[in-house]
């Protein structure tokens, strides 16, 4: 009975989101705009309604670099926006990953650790943002569903997210195996030539393996903070 109940009371939701959807195409028909197309949004539910379909839908008319733009700048509304942040925070991968190359090809032993490092902390603080996983969003997250910051970010479970720093990243490539091969590379830039050789694309394998390997470990912990502010 009760999920019979249940799917009623939500055939009756369609029904009157319908009828809005209607009276909202027949008044732009009238004033004769060139699109008819009607999307229902909440600003305090994201996750329902139209917002995941129109999103799709300005995707789609976006240019490739604009698309991107528009999918890192969405909230964190649902485990479909994690994965399209992804698809679009690999791009962001392959620029770092190519900043590290041209870097690698410095004569000067020292400096394209250096810079690699440097890469990574930018890159991995800007992937943190852009999954909401940072200090400030998660506070805003918390005021607006009414859970407490610790709840949130609990669901973060690797500690690395949390602290993001030079020091971190210098123990995340020491405990790696792409980040042994970077040290190595590193040594060989010892040898006049030969070194920058080795170190250009090693600098961009191993920055690019490091972050892609990175990069499902932050969008497990976006899903499992979404899963919680949202529950009820």
């Amino acid at each position: 009975m009760d999920n019979l109940g249940k799917k009623n009371r939500q055939q009756d939701r369609e029904k009157e989101l319908n009828k809005i959807r209607q009276y909202c195409v027949k008044k732009l028909e009238e004033i004769k705009f060139p699109s008819q197309e009607v999307f229902l949004v909440s600003s305090y539910r994201m996750n329902d309604f139209d917002f995941s379909r129109f999103c799709k839908v300005v995707e789609s008319d976006l240019s490739e670099n604009k698309r991107h733009v528009f999918n890192l700048s969405l909230p964190n509304f649902s485990t479909d926006v994690i994965e399209m942040k992804k698809a679009s925070l690999h791009q962001k991968i392959l620029a770092a990953a190519a900043a590290s190359f041209v870097a690698g090809a410095s004569p000067i032993p020292g400096t394209s650790l250096e810079w690699d490092i440097a890469i990574l902390v930018k890159t991995f603080l800007e992937i943190r943002k852009s999954f909401g996983l940072d200090d400030e969003s998660l506070e805003r997250l918390a005021l607006k569903v009414g859970k407490s910051v610790e709840v949130l970010k609990a669901e973060v479970k690797n500690p690395f997210i949390s602290d993001i720093s030079t020091a971190s990243v210098m123990r995340l490539i020491a405990t790696s195996v792409a980040g042994a091969v970077m040290i190595a590379a590193e040594a060989v830039q010892l040898i006049p030539i030969v070194g920058s050789l080795v170190g250009v694309p090693v600098s961009f394998l191993t920055i690019y393996t490091i972050l892609r390997n990175s990069l499902d470990e932050f969008g497990k912990s976006a899903v499992r903070v979404i899963i919680k502010a949202t529950e009820k």
